[in-house]
């Protein structure tokens, strides 16, 4: 095993450390010096004990021997743990100094994992990298194909890969759900996508990982000269930039328009246009960054830039929809075979493709862009162009992606479902595309296209977490007759649908036990009937009554309790048929109000109505009704069982409705400070809660205050529920799972 040092200020001895055994060296440091006094680095680029400098009759230690003569180092031959039988005499003896066999150099305070789940590098926790199995990382992980040195939550391990923004990771769709604007490639081992939410997603040429985003702001472009080059732009003109180790906000438009397209030179020029035909241009790298209007172009959708005297834009005019820059002013480029310039493709201006609406797929030739028409049965809008050149190019807008390979245009694929906004060509005959709700896809002329994403799109409406003993965490959807499901195994787990049909229509939410019941699973559906399952939870059973919309479902009291529009209350023994349901109508005051939310402490249940009303009793009767006096819908209402310390009721709604109160007194309002649509509502206990809605908002109750911890997403989230201690799920829009590990 051979540890390498981290960093070049660290110090050789941390209270919490061992000394240094003698079998192990450190690699010399990147200027080829060394750390550890009286060390020089040797030809096979490991620190080695010697110097003229280091020596000295006295710097060995007096228990351990020291070097002696000018090879023992002060430092090497350390008090306790010096030379020993390595010092030699006299003249010291080169190699022989105290240095390989003791000193104050620190040992790794942890070792490699072991099993083969460990692999690549991990950090010591005293300023040294460990090399790990498989190789350093460079041998495969367990499961070839599916799991990845480095591609979950910990660097070191092997994993599915996981991507995690903010303390929330993504478990469906995966890699992540956001919908994703553009793709770009230095290699087919080195590729950028950008997206919503200022998504980062980078492709390694085994699996796809988002990376920290300095923005919030959705990104439209993106575009580099290198793997440690990389730009990105979009919302409200922010640029962002990578330089091989992190982004960083580079410049932001003054007037805050869109931009959405972006073009670099290697010599350090980049050029930024968007909304109002307005160009933010960079001429030098570390340069000031300029902006003007292109004066031809009313808005512009794509670049090109070739030399600083060579750069291209496309996009609306009402002369014409391309322009040219020649280092000092924009001049229009004829279009007479294009109605818009929403692509543009090229590694010269030789070979510069335009494409837009109804395809109208050209080639700039003598200053102009003119149809070519063996591209003419190109028919889709094209706003994508990815391959190598102008007999090489995939073009797509929509769900169609076309192919022309110089002589002859064609369908590659129209089977797709999504609406392609993004591509890169990686090789002759390959591309990826980028889309909706995280969509990635390989396109190949060797085969069909292949999908780089996993997971439902459909609306995840509800989830419930059981505890650990029983190994599940369940999701409703609102696709027709499906309930999600996942291992609680691992740090994250993958969904896959329960077998079986759950119902005609889709669900919006569901409760399960949590004690190994008869009923493993309740699901009701938004339209006329609910389901049940039984464990081994692929044996479901459909009521064949039509009843109103339902919207909430819990257990108390020997029954499980539906809530419904208009008032409604249905209820039901646990075990018993269908048959046996029972309707029991709410208080006189809200029996027309819709029942949103249900939720039982173990000793009442408790309920929110959609007008603002929060009721309670035993499920038979309501004697309890507090208004809540709140103009907006409220949604949910969860808490704490009632026999713990400080139990908790909290009920959330629309416009940041939140009431916060003890179940046997009066729920107040209590500001969060936002305006947000909350959705759902999970308490873990009197200190831990979390208010999840629309636009990817979540809150989190620390015991004293609101706090956001905003999801990486711009989906709705429409319900949250968790296990405490060990982690929290949020579901909504767009097939869309989020997971938050610890308390």
């Amino acid at each position: 095993m051979v540890i390498r040092r981290l960093g070049a200020a660290l110090p050789l001895a941390l209270a919490a450390c061992l000394q240094l055994p003698g079998d192990v060296l450190y690699r010399c440091e990147t200027d080829g010096s060394c750390a550890q006094p009286g060390y020089t680095c040797s030809p096979d680029q490991l620190c080695r004990p010697g110097g003229a400098t280091a020596g000295g009759a006295t710097a060995g230690g007096s228990t351990g021997g020291g070097g002696g003569g000018v090879a023992g180092g002060s430092t090497a031959g350390g008090d306790a743990a010096g030379g020993g039988t390595a010092g030699g005499g006299g003249a010291g003896g080169g190699g022989a100094g105290g240095g390989t066999a003791g000193g104050m150099a620190c040992v790794p305070a942890v070792a490699c994992p072991i099993g083969p789940s460990a692999c690549g590098t991990l950090d010591s926790g005293c300023g040294y990298e460990l090399n790990c199995w498989p190789d350093g990382g460079a041998g495969p992980c367990p499961g070839a194909g599916t799991t990845y040195c480095g591609a979950g939550v910990r660097p070191n391990i092997c994993s599915g890969a996981v991507s995690c923004v903010d303390g929330w990771c993504w478990e469906n769709p995966l890699p992540q759900g956001n919908t994703l604007a553009a793709v770009w490639a230095s290699s087919e081992r080195d590729v950028w996508a950008v997206g919503e939410v200022g998504t980062l997603l980078r492709y390694n040429g085994q699996y796809w990982k988002t990376h920290p985003t300095p923005t919030r702001l959705d990104l439209f472009a993106v575009h580099g000269t290198g793997a440690s080059d990389v730009w990105a732009v979009g919302e409200r003109g922010v640029v962002l930039h990578f330089d091989g180790q992190g982004w960083a906000l580079d410049h932001v438009s003054d007037a805050g328009l869109n931009l959405y397209a972006v073009a670099a030179l290697p010599q350090g020029a980049v050029y930024a246009g968007g909304e109002q035909g307005h160009v933010h241009m960079r001429l030098s790298a570390g340069g000031a960054w300029t902006s003007s209007p292109s004066v031809v172009l009313d808005e512009i959708r794509a670049m090109k830039a070739f030399a600083t005297n060579e750069v291209y834009a496309g996009g609306t005019g009402s002369v014409s929809h391309a322009a040219r820059w020649n280092a000092a002013a924009w001049a229009p480029v004829s279009t007479p075979g294009l109605l818009d310039v929403l692509a543009l493709h090229g590694s010269s201006a030789a070979t510069l493709l335009a494409a837009g609406s109804s395809c109208n797929l050209s080639l700039l030739t003598a200053g102009a862009f003119l149809p070519i028409a063996a591209a003419s049965p190109c028919n889709t809008t094209v706003t994508v162009m990815a391959g190598t050149g102008v007999g090489d190019v995939f073009l797509t807008g929509d769900a169609t992606v076309w192919y022309f390979d110089g002589g002859t245009a064609a369908v590659y694929s129209a089977s797709a479902a999504n609406k392609w906004s993004g591509g890169a060509g990686l090789d002759a005959g390959v591309a990826v595309l980028v889309g909706p709700a995280g969509a990635l896809a390989r396109a190949s002329l060797d085969g069909a296209l292949a999908s780089h994403t996993s997971g439902t799109t459909f609306d995840m409406t509800g989830v419930v977490a059981i505890d650990r003993l029983n190994t599940n965490v369940f999701a409703s959807s609102a696709e027709p007759g499906r309930v999600y499901r996942r291992a609680f195994t691992s740090t994250v787990g993958r969904w896959a649908a329960i077998p079986g049909q759950a119902g005609p229509s889709g669900l919006n939410a569901l409760s399960a036990t949590t004690d190994g019941g008869p009923s493993g699973l309740l699901v009701y559906t938004g339209s006329d009937t609910y389901v049940a399952v039984n464990r081994p939870l692929n044996n479901f059973t459909i009521s064949p009554q039509t009843l109103p919309p339902q919207y909430a479902v819990e257990r108390h009291g020997g029954y499980a309790h539906f809530g419904t529009a208009d008032g409604g209350h249905f209820r039901v023994v646990e075990g018993q048929t269908f048959g046996g349901l029972q309707q029991r109508f709410l208080p006189a005051t809200t029996q027309r109000d819709t029942l949103r939310g249900l939720f039982s402490n173990g000793n009442a249940l408790y309920g929110v109505t959609e007008l603002g009303a929060l009721i309670s009793g035993d499920g038979d009767v309501w004697p309890g009704i507090q208004p809540l006096l709140w103009p907006w819908p409220m949604r949910a209402v969860h808490g704490t069982r009632f026999d713990v310390p400080e139990p908790l009721i909290v009920a959330v709604g629309h416009d940041g409705g939140i009431f916060m109160g003890a179940p046997d007194g009066s729920v107040q309002f209590f500001n969060a400070g936002t305006r947000e649509n909350f959705n759902g509502v999970y308490v873990a206990d009197s200190t831990r809660a979390y208010a999840v809605g629309e636009r990817g908002a979540a809150y989190r109750w620390n015991g004293t205050a609101w706090q956001s911890i905003p999801a990486p997403t711009k989906e709705h989230l429409l319900a949250v529920n968790g296990v405490p201690d060990a982690g929290t799920w949020a579901v909504g829009k767009a097939g869309t799972v989020l997971f938050r590990p610890g308390p």
